[in-house]
């Protein structure tokens, strides 16, 4: 500037220690969440699980006695009668038994944030409220997470080999991660969303677990995802230990969960192998596929046509005759959008429409594309971000519930156990006879696992892609 504004006199330079500066009065998320559309499919079962378990039984065979004979004279034709078979779902406190699983959180924080009052001028926001907030919402998105992947609870796989963490994009990555370069790296074998910002995970080459890094951020239009070098001793990322062994179809779990996911979905979908234990069954046994959801699709990798959804109702025809009760249709946004591409328009319908509203599908909360096919009934079309890749379940309505253990707990079945002040506890010094400090903890958990009461009507068209 010139004169006369540098002989000037103002406010924001001569005078800035008197200022103030204001913040805006919202205070928006940057990140969101995940998982309604996966976990309004499963309801909570009337079951309390109070003893060691659960046993589902089910009729796993019909009568076949009838006979035709030329002889109107003859004998009668053997007796014969239907078969019984079940599934039992164990609760057990020794953890290789045990197909329950627990989903547990702790907060942790001072005195000083508990007594402090919600005021703007103090703070963006009631900290200890937004804690627990975020805990539920939190449960919520993973339980949907987790309900996705197998019982190994494996996220994704690195997908090539991986490059700096200096842009969003791989293609503008620099090559070859080094130290204080973090590393970014496209993934497959799962879904993208199911790593967001501030995830930790193990990351391992085969059974070898090579270290933790945490996530800082993903990007759905290549489908990569950078990755930072975390401690976990200070718990913190430390930029300071190099990336570069990270290679190709390295896994990736979230912290502390190799081998320990929930038995869900993934669980459910799973194939089966000689000899395994199925909640006590072996489906790849003669004796034991009734427990197996049904699987169509082509044999290799093929772009998604209408046929194969064509394909997979004509099989369901061979399985029941009539489904009752609707179908939720569950794949990734990509391949959502070519099956309605493929669909077509002019027979799907805006959900729920004011005369449909209060029908058995309503009542589950869903909304969005439904059309009505002569075989499966009402079809709810729904993108969800935590779907595999490749894959389209069909989950008949109705048939999904959810088994949680004895707690006190509502939503998701979640509860925070007792402390000395609610929820909250005074934690001890690490100092002997230093008595508690003024850090105070919570601790929540619940324990769940999901069946299906009738696997055989629910359906899954793989080995598709959309382009």
């Amino acid at each position: 500037m010139s004169v006369p504004f540098d002989n000037a006199t103002t406010q924001l330079t001569t005078l800035s220690a008197a200022m103030r500066t204001w913040y805006h009065e919202k205070f928006p998320s940057m990140y969101g969440r995940f998982g309604k559309k996966t976990n309004r499919n499963f309801k909570p079962s009337k079951l309390r699980i109070d003893g060691n378990g659960c046993v589902v039984q089910v009729s796993s065979g019909n009568l076949y006695g009838a006979r035709v004979d030329t002889d109107i004279n003859g004998d009668f034709p053997t007796p014969r009668a239907h078969a019984a078979d079940s599934y039992t779902v164990t609760l057990s406190e020794t953890a290789a038994s045990n197909d329950m699983r627990r989903m547990a959180l702790s907060l942790q924080v001072t005195h000083m944030d508990l007594k402090r009052k919600a005021n703007t001028r103090a703070a963006a926001e009631k900290f200890t409220s937004e804690l627990v907030k975020q805990s539920m919402e939190n449960i919520g998105e993973s339980i949907a997470m987790h309900r996705h992947i197998d019982s190994t609870a494996k996220v994704a796989d690195i997908n090539g080999t991986p490059a700096q963490n200096d842009n969003r994009l791989f293609a503008s990555c620099t090559a070859t991660p080094a130290a204080n370069t973090g590393a970014r790296v496209p993934i497959d074998g799962g879904s993208i969303a199911a790593l967001p910002a501030h995830l930790v995970l193990d990351r391992y080459t085969g059974s070898t677990r090579d270290g933790t890094v945490e996530v800082s951020d993903y990007n759905p239009r290549d489908m990569s995802v950078g990755l930072e070098n975390f401690s976990t001793t200070t718990n913190t990322i430390d930029r300071t230990v190099s990336l570069s062994d990270l290679a190709d179809n390295d896994a990736l779990y979230i912290s502390n969960e190799r081998n320990k996911n929930i038995l869900s979905l993934g669980h459910w979908f799973s194939d089966p192998t000689s000899g395994e234990s199925f909640f006590d069954k072996d489906r790849s046994a003669y004796n034991g596929r009734w427990l197996l959801p049904h699987k169509s699709g082509p044999a290799s990798s093929t772009q998604f046509t209408k046929t194969h959804l064509d394909d997979a109702s004509i099989q369901m025809g061979y399985i029941a005759e009539e489904s009752e009760g609707g179908y939720v249709v569950l794949t990734t946004p990509e391949l959502e959008q070519r099956y309605r591409n493929e669909i077509g328009a002019d027979v799907l319908i805006q959900f729920p429409s004011s005369e449909q509203k209060g029908q058995l599908i309503a009542q589950y909360g869903f909304d969005g594309n439904m059309y009505r096919h002569p075989h499966l009934g009402r079809v709810m079309l729904q993108s969800d971000p935590f779907c595999p890749a490749n894959k389209i379940y069909g989950l008949r309505i109705g048939d999904w519930e959810t088994l949680f253990a004895p707690t006190e707990g509502g939503e998701h079945g979640f509860e925070w156990l007792p402390g000395t002040e609610g929820m909250w506890y005074r934690m001890p010094s690490s100092t002997a006879g230093g008595g508690n400090t003024t850090t105070y903890r919570a601790d929540g958990m619940l324990i769940m696992c999901d069946i299906c009461l009738d696997p055989r009507q629910q359906f899954q068209v793989i080995n598709v892609t959309a382009t």
